[in-house]
């Protein structure tokens, strides 16, 4: 009962991990693309910001 009480909590810390890298890269890439696509958009918000 132990062992796989133990096993469940590895799994479990993995599964975290796998799922917030890949929310954080995905933010990463998001924040990237709307970088890019408000300097070929709007020019003029980098003088107001």
């Amino acid at each position: 009962m132990m062992n796989n009480l133990r096993l469940h909590e590895t799994l479990a810390a993995s599964h975290a991990a796998f799922f917030w890298s890949y929310r954080i890269e995905k933010l990463r890439a998001f924040s990237v693309l709307r970088m890019t696509f408000d300097k070929n958009v709007s020019p003029s918000s980098e003088k107001t910001a």
